[in-house]
């Protein structure tokens, strides 16, 4: 069988540039505005409970942003368009209790140019969009880590819109699923 490429599906053009300010609805239906976090890295990652991948990736990224002071670094968990229920049913059975927006137009998905999930942002604390990943592969929550923490203290070095440009994504992901 044919091995699909997940490596992250990536414009140039979506990184080093303002994450868009959104309001979404949290899990209990409470309006929560992004730019109430302002000052705090985030991950911010886009799923659905339906998604293979989604459901890989989930665990792997709250586990790479638990180590981190909850004041300085926050995930949250855009699912598209799934109900509340759903979402606590799904979430309840595996243990995990992220900060959840509900994405049920996908209205937030289109302000961060979502073409497909699981698709993670990371954005620094002062509101850049600093690296954009579509799908999963495993090791992806060691490396997001690693960004943030480079964010927090300084030595991230967000990569040259030359390089991204000139570096094919098959050079530098390993796929990971079959079809």
């Amino acid at each position: 069988p044919a091995v699909k490429n997940l490596a992250p599906i990536l414009t140039v053009e979506k990184r080093d540039c303002r994450a868009p300010n959104f309001t979404w609805k949290d899990a209990d239906g409470k309006d929560v505005s992004f730019d109430s976090f302002k000052g705090k890295a985030t991950l911010i990652n886009f799923w659905a409970t339906w998604c293979g991948p989604c459901v890989a990736a989930l665990p792997e990224y709250i586990s790479a942003v638990s180590g981190f002071d909850p004041d300085k670094v926050l995930f949250v968990a855009v699912n598209q368009q799934e109900s509340s229920e759903q979402i606590r049913t799904f979430l309840s059975e595996r243990k995990m209790s992220p900060a959840v927006a509900l994405d049920r137009t996908a209205t937030v998905a289109g302000q961060f140019q979502v073409t497909g999930i699981p698709h993670t942002v990371i954005i620094s604390p002062e509101g850049t969009i600093e690296t954009v990943h579509t799908g999963f592969r495993q090791g992806a929550g060691t490396e997001m880590k690693t960004t943030i923490q480079q964010i927090l203290d300084g030595t991230w070095k967000r990569p040259s819109r030359d390089a991204a440009e000139s570096t094919p994504p098959e050079a530098t992901e390993k796929p990971v699923l079959k079809e």
